[in-house]
């Protein structure tokens, strides 16, 4: 008999996105994005309006959005026009985006890479995704909650050895762990 093509689970749909740009290549990830498209659960950071590299789902229910690092499958959606709220990142990252994306400076706010800085009652610390310059893993401490976006990454031993905020190491328990699952979907087979 025929066989029917296999589909993804629902939890597995529900995670997709259009990405364009960048290693994206405007390959279709699913769920519907677009200006004035709520952010998918994984780009929101829970108890706050915060939105990590998620400037497709921009709109009135946020005014803070952050930026892991100047890839385009990360800044997708940022145009010269973002005029949604402030956008978050290191000096690095807020210099490349006012450079080549034109976005003005007015909207930027760089902040200090092993700081802990307090952004609408929340304590937010950028520590080093070792990545590329600029790039960096946000830890968001709300209520008595601790969620760490980590955009990309290259791991190393410091990076849990190291204590806070240089490291994660004394950071009370991880509430949510957001990685960045690019490579996690079946259609890439790297040999080994």
């Amino acid at each position: 008999g025929r066989t029917q093509p296999q589909q993804h689970p629902p939890a597995k749909q529900a995670k997709r996105e259009t990405v364009r740009g960048g290693s994206g290549g405007g390959r279709s990830w699913g769920a519907r994005s677009g200006p004035n498209t709520r952010p998918p659960p994984w780009k929101a950071v829970p108890g706050t309006d915060f939105i990590v590299d998620g400037f497709h789902h921009s709109g009135s229910w946020s005014k803070h959005y952050f930026l892991s690092h100047f890839h385009a499958d990360h800044y997708t959606g940022l145009e010269p026009s973002f005029r949604a709220g402030r956008i978050f990142c290191t000096p690095e990252t807020a210099r490349l985006v006012a450079l080549h994306l034109r976005v003005p400076t007015s909207v930027l706010a760089p902040l200090e890479i092993n700081k802990t800085h307090r952004i609408d009652g929340k304590a937010v610390t950028l520590v080093e995704a070792n990545h590329c310059p600029g790039a960096v893993l946000f830890v968001f401490q709300v209520g008595m909650c601790t969620h760490v976006h980590c955009g990309d990454m290259r791991f190393e031993p410091s990076l849990v050895t190291a204590a806070f905020p240089y490291g994660l190491a004394g950071l009370p328990r991880i509430s949510c762990l957001f990685l960045d699952t690019t490579y996690a979907d079946p259609a890439y087979d790297f040999p080994t």
